[in-house]
């Protein structure tokens, strides 16, 4: 069999690129990246069969238009978003708030500075609802984990910190080593409709906790709205509510495509997830994309 090449994709950045701030540019250049990804899967290559040049121009409501460079040719909008099991989740911030933790964990202690020296790389297993940020947690006792475990190894039992590995590589300075945080949860991560299911039982313990305080109400009535716990019907029902808008602003666009990534840390595995029979949206195609291990790859979820 004939092995298929990558697509050229052409990035074309919008006029006043230089008024973007580095973070505006370094976020659409991640969602770049993703959109680079997903045109070059097989699934995808096969919707542009016989092409070799794709055009990809950044812009905003949609992301992304993506053409031929042929007047001819049909335009795509496409929209990128990402999905977390909630929306309270800030993956960045918890990601940065941990790092800083461990950092100051090693200066304030000259015994754990001490002990890793030569070390350019610490990883720290963190119980997976303080990556979610589930947990609320006290950082002076965050901190004194971290460094019990720096100095007594595994034999260190955590309410916060489940793991530390250490190693040099020769990458990084061993005066100044790359911390990476994870959950405990990244050797077993749950398919969406698993996670689906765990936030559905916990809405209905929490209506059925509600039902029980008022008297005069069954806590059994109370329904549970699927958009609540159901995070790519979440992310789709978002993304409903501007299209009609793009649409009317976007003449020349005659395919909309909805792609929705779930990023490592999300810790949801897409593979099995479907959308219930006879679901209907605005979008021509929706996609769910994963670079993670878990579910690597593009899949595609809906077609009108």
């Amino acid at each position: 069999m004939k092995k298929e090449c990558e697509l050229n994709i052409h990035c074309e950045y919008p006029h006043n690129w230089d008024q973007y701030s580095d973070r505006e540019q370094k976020k659409k250049e991640g969602e770049f990246d993703i959109v680079s990804f997903f045109l070059n899967n097989p699934l995808v290559r096969k919707l542009f069969a016989g092409k070799k040049d794709l055009y990809v121009t950044f812009c905003e409501e949609p992301d992304f238009i993506i053409s031929l460079n042929d007047v001819s040719s049909a335009k795509i909008g496409l929209e990128i978003t990402q999905c977390y099991a909630t929306k309270k989740y800030n993956s960045p911030q918890i990601n940065s708030d941990l790092i800083k933790l461990c950092k100051t964990a090693i200066t304030e202690d000259e015994k754990v500075a001490n002990s890793i020296k030569g070390i350019d790389h610490i990883q720290v297993i963190f119980s997976h609802d303080i990556m979610t940020g589930n947990l609320r947690y006290d950082k002076q006792k965050l901190k004194q984990e971290f460094q019990l475990f720096i100095l007594n190894g595994n034999n260190t039992s955590g309410e916060y910190i489940r793991d530390i590995k250490t190693w040099h590589s020769g990458i990084y300075s061993p005066n100044d080593p790359k911390i990476i945080v994870n959950s405990d949860m990244m050797y077993w991560i749950p398919t969406i409709d698993a996670v689906v299911e765990m936030l559905g039982n916990a809405k209905k313990e929490e209506t059925t906790t509600e039902g029980s305080e008022q008297k005069n109400k069954d806590p059994q009535k109370k329904s549970v709205n699927i958009k609540e716990i159901d995070p790519i019907r979440r992310c789709i029902s978002d993304k409903e509510k501007k299209i009609a808008n793009y649409k009317s602003n976007n003449d020349s666009v005659s395919q909309w495509w909805l792609c929705i990534e779930i990023p490592e840390d999300a810790y949801m595995d897409p593979r099995l997830y479907q959308l219930v029979p006879g679901f209907k949206s605005e979008y021509d195609k929706i996609f769910i994309v994963s670079k993670s291990i878990y579910g690597y790859g593009v899949h595609l979820i809906f077609e009108s």
